[in-house]
Order: C-alpha cells, then sequence, then structure tokens
C-alpha cells in the first residue's frame, strides 16, 4: 500500500522541516509522483515532489509539475533503471 496519495497530508519528508501535504499528482512512466506543499509555510516555501512511498525525488520546486521537473523525474527512472539493472547482473554473474 502507498505512503502517499492525492490526499495525503502531515507527511514528514526526510530532509525537510515540518509536515507537507499533496497538491498534485502525475503518473511518469507507471509510477506515481506527487508534487507536495509545506503545510504551514504553503506557497511563501518551495515544493518538493515524493514517489508513492514518500520517498525525496526533487525539491525547491518552483512551477509544479513542468516540462523540465517531468524531464527531471524520467532522467532519474532510467538512471535508477540502469543501476538497478547492472546490480541484478553482477548478482547473477556472482553465483555462477
Amino acid at each position: 500500500m502507498s505512503k502517499v496519495n492525492s490526499n495525503t497530508t502531515g507527511l514528514i519528508v526526510e530532509g525537510h522541516i515540518g509536515t507537507w501535504y499533496t497538491i498534485d499528482r502525475r503518473s511518469i512512466r507507471g509510477k506515481s509522483f506527487y508534487l507536495l506543499e509545506h503545510e504551514i509555510y504553503g506557497e511563501d516555501a518551495l515544493a518538493i515532489i515524493v514517489d508513492s512511498e514518500g520517498k525525496l525525488i526533487l525539491d525547491e520546486i518552483s512551477d509544479g509539475f513542468d516540462h523540465e521537473i517531468i524531464e527531471r523525474i524520467i532522467e532519474k527512472i532510467d538512471k535508477s533503471y540502469i543501476a538497478n539493472e547492472a546490480d541484478r547482473r553482477a548478482e547473477i554473474w556472482d553465483f555462477r
């Protein structure tokens, strides 16, 4: 079950002070990402983006899910896939 959804409030995000709530959601390459706003400072603070588990993906977001931010998320997904695939292959080779 996901830790974060479209109605999340009171979320504590590692490396960030205070609590956060969801203001937008995007599905990118089959994964959900959430734009969060600070519960006290709201629009006066820069937003952050987390995945469905609440893991910080990007911070210091000022324009929501704009084209640049979506491209940065895709880049992170691709790098993560490549790293995971390399780890998986290394494990297979180690067992032979």
